[in-house]
């Protein structure tokens, strides 16, 4: 094997690392697509009745995702902006069940429009921001902060994830 990085100067490492930062955007843009396409195949079985349940309903669950959706892909493009450098996430958490119970009033097909549009929104952010600037960070509160990127993944893919499979077992499919 050729020893490369004896000779790697700061240009060389600058590239490598931007090249890893595009390829992790490449993933995260394919894990939101996937989740995007999920939404909507379960969609389709929600019924229009809001069936009565101890937890949310899988309506519910849609009308979160929903709600979540559209959140958390307006902060991302906002922190990347530079134009929060803040993000009241505990007033956030305490308002959107409210905007939740609203949401869930609409007609299920309207639910998983916004949910759609949202979430291609938020893939064409991330295909056409500058990279770095998925790193920019936000305070969320209790000296903790999140980059744009960290908003992305965490707050919206995975936690987009994580109700998928709750929308799924409402629906009898897992």
């Amino acid at each position: 094997m050729k020893l490369e990085s004896l000779a790697f100067d700061q240009a060389q490492l600058d590239v490598f690392r931007r090249q890893l930062m595009e390829h992790d955007r490449e993933l995260l843009v394919r894990r939101l697509e996937a989740a995007g396409a999920r939404v909507a195949e379960l969609a389709a079985s929600v019924s229009e009745e809001a069936a009565a349940s101890d937890g949310w309903n899988a309506r519910e669950v849609l009308a979160h995702v929903a709600v979540l959706s559209k959140f958390y892909g307006v902060a991302a493009k906002q922190v990347a902006a530079g134009a929060w450098a803040e993000i009241d996430l505990l007033a956030f958490v305490n308002q959107r069940d409210v905007a939740g119970e609203a949401t869930a009033r609409l007609p299920v097909g309207e639910i998983a429009a916004m949910v759609a549009a949202d979430n291609r929104r938020t893939v064409e952010f991330l295909r056409n921001v500058e990279v770095e600037s998925l790193y920019r960070r936000a305070s969320i509160g209790e000296g903790v902060s999140w980059s744009a990127e960290e908003i992305v993944r965490l707050a919206l893919c995975a936690h987009l994830e994580l109700h998928l499979e709750q929308l799924a077992r409402a629906l009898g499919r897992i």
